[in-house]
């Protein structure tokens, strides 16, 4: 239907984007993993991960170091709640894809992908799908160019197949959703995020640039290379992308970073430009234009737009139009709508830019320019942050209750007399499986000690700290904060350390409406706060950096760039959205049009049948009585001439 393609041409006007286009896929804590298992993980050779690697609910992670050859360059997550979590958010992200809409001609199913060069877009398989030889992705020069591959069964690639990217198109930017389990075949040299939803196995040689997300099932690896993505980073400053383009351990590099004002302003223009070119069009849909003649004889027949009329699309116009003109909740009162930083709509529907006053006010108000497009969130507390947010995250204000603070795993020595009274083989063990030994002689000062630890640490790849403390004495402590991230001690006594298992905590608290007295739960991981389902607060995630407990005001708003997002999402969803089910609707009614005109056709069929059996008796009838007047015709000739 026509009213999906003004659909797509809303959501890509809602996210600045062309048609072709689509916003980064959101992999919530996924985003760090570069091989993440539901059952296993297990690696055989020298495979080399270039990112975390976490297995959830499962325990077994084989075939790395110390153990086996594998190398994690990267945390490790063995059934902890980062691993949980990011399980969590890489099945949410699967089911993303997993409804996005497609258009007919990118329908490959049956088809090999090998030999190919592909556009950016949604790609649709109904069953197995197969690369042989090389597939090429052109992003078209466009970096944020997205390609999705949705997979009705199994995904395999043969023999030193490989996925090429030209045109800008980036690894990061490629997902893999597959129904069933993806096996990469030997030597094959792949690229983007694979989301199954049983097992991915990487054959002998065969490297990834993206990730292998197993969510039910087993990861087996078999000597290769996963490296995260590309060269770029995204996920280290926020909002900050950092391209890597050579490797130098003995260079020191600043980065300084400064708003790119008109990056913005061209990506506000394009938003107006998309908005105009769809109430366009919504226009024309509604435009009726009669038959006219001439005295020249020329005659135009009149016109009507397939959509002329439809109740749908006329609330879609709305919908949209008043999301654009509403207000904007939790944001600066005097910039809290598009109109008031040079944003307008015209008698005619259409947006325009005052483009001195925008300029204006990014250069003196930046935050609440941006608090008008995006979700954000915010505390008179420096130490309550907003982290993320859901499609059900109401906005408002609201108390945060924090009844207890996050803290890390740590211990301080007591009774060291500032020399080491004996050799002694320390032993530090995190809850990843990842251990050091370090040998420490007799005699040593504290100095020596934590320097000692501290290098077989980095060695080890391990964010435990050991400093001195006012005291002289050694204090032992992880990086992060939370009950996931805790460490063991052996052979600590000649330090003044008990040998025990040391863990953080998590931060733990609720939070309610502001003037409510209902408190909703929230659940704690590290310094992070989630809001649980079915709440006000669903999806919505804060930090708390503080080390005291209290109530706390934090307020909530979506931008109208995020409604917008919402909202469009609503409608053009391929499975709950209004349009689909308008769509279903109307197919519905179609099915039981097309059942009373089979019916009638019966009908007719029937009464043609009878009318056809009654003309032939009628037929025979008369036939009869014309034999039987010819034999009386001739009787009474006969009679006429005896007389």
């Amino acid at each position: 239907m026509k009213i999906k393609h003004l659909i797509l041409l809303a959501v890509a006007a809602s996210a600045g984007l062309s048609p072709q286009g689509k916003a980064q896929l959101a992999l919530g804590t996924a985003t760090t993993f570069a091989v993440l298992g539901g059952s296993t993980v297990t690696s055989s050779g020298s495979t080399f991960v270039n990112g975390d690697l976490g297995v959830s609910p499962g325990t077994a992670i084989t075939g790395f170091l110390p153990g086996g050859l594998g190398v994690v360059n990267g945390t490790t997550h063995n059934d902890d709640p980062v691993a949980a979590q990011a399980q969590a958010d890489a099945f949410t992200a699967y089911n993303s894809l997993a409804g996005e809409s497609y258009l007919p001609a990118n329908d490959l199913t049956g088809q090999d992908l090998g030999g190919r060069t592909l556009t950016p877009g949604v790609y649709f398989f109904s069953s197995s799908a197969q690369l042989t030889g090389q597939l090429t992705l052109n992003g078209q020069g466009d970096p944020n160019a997205r390609f999705d591959f949705r997979i009705g069964s199994t995904l395999g690639t043969a023999t030193s197949s490989s996925v090429r990217l030209i045109g800008s198109a980036q690894a990061a930017n490629v997902f893999w959703q597959v129904v069933s389990s993806a096996t990469l075949g030997t030597d094959t040299q792949f690229s983007g995020s694979i989301l199954a939803d049983q097992s991915v196995t990487l054959d002998t040689g065969a490297d990834l640039s993206g990730r292998a997300f197993a969510l039910n099932a087993a990861v087996t690896l078999d000597g290769n290379t996963i490296t995260r993505n590309t060269n770029q980073i995204s996920d280290v400053i926020a909002g900050t992308t950092i391209s890597l383009v050579g490797a130098d351990p003995n260079s020191t590099i600043t980065l300084n970073i400064t708003q790119d004002t008109s990056g913005i302003e061209s990506k506000i223009s394009d938003f107006v430009s998309k908005y105009n070119a769809l109430m366009t069009e919504i226009t024309n849909q509604f435009t009726y234009t009669p038959s006219t003649s001439s005295s020249s004889s020329t005659t135009t027949t009149a016109t009507t737009p397939p959509l002329f009329g439809d109740s749908t699309l006329q609330s879609i116009k709305w919908t949209i139009r008043n999301t654009i003109l509403s207000g904007v909740t939790g944001v600066n009162s005097t910039l809290n709508t598009l109109g008031l930083v040079g944003i307008n709509l015209d008698q005619t529907g259409q947006l325009s830019i005052n483009s001195t006053k925008l300029e204006g006010y990014l250069q003196t108000n930046f935050n609440d320019v941006v608090n008008l497009f995006a979700a954000q969130g915010s505390s008179t507390n420096n130490n309550l942050t907003y982290i993320g947010s859901g499609d059900n995250t109401a906005t408002g204000s609201y108390q945060v209750q924090i009844t207890q603070a996050a803290t890390k795993a740590a211990t301080t020595g007591t009774g060291f007399g500032g020399s080491l009274s004996g050799d002694t083989n320390l032993t530090l063990t995190d809850n990843s499986g990842n251990t050091a030994q370090i040998s420490l002689a007799s005699g040593s000062s504290m100095s020596d000690i934590v320097n000692a630890i501290n290098s077989e640490l980095a060695n080890q790849s391990m964010d435990i700290t050991a400093s001195e403390n006012a005291d002289g004495q050694l204090v032992l402590s992880r990086n992060s904060y939370g009950s996931a991230y805790g460490f063991t001690v052996a052979n600590g006594a000649n330090l003044g350390i008990s040998d025990a298992t040391y863990t953080g905590t998590d931060v733990q608290g609720s939070i309610c409406q502001s003037g409510s007295n209902t408190w909703m739960t929230m659940t704690g991981s590290g310094q992070a706060l989630t809001g649980d389902s079915g709440q006000d607060v669903d999806g919505l995630v804060v930090q708390y950096t503080g080390t005291s407990t209290g109530t706390f005001d934090f307020t909530f708003s979506k931008g109208v760039g995020d409604s917008l997002s919402e909202i469009l999402d609503n409608m053009s969803n391929s499975i709950y959205g209004s349009v689909t089910q308008n769509e279903q609707s109307i197919q519905n009614h179609m099915t039981s049009i097309d059942k009373q005109i089979s019916d009638m056709e019966e009908r007719i069929t029937q009464d043609q049948d009878t009318m056809t059996q009654k003309f032939v008796a009628m037929e025979t009838a008369l036939s009869q009585l014309q034999a039987q007047q010819s034999w009386l015709t001739s009787e009474l000739s006969s009679l006429s001439s005896s007389s």
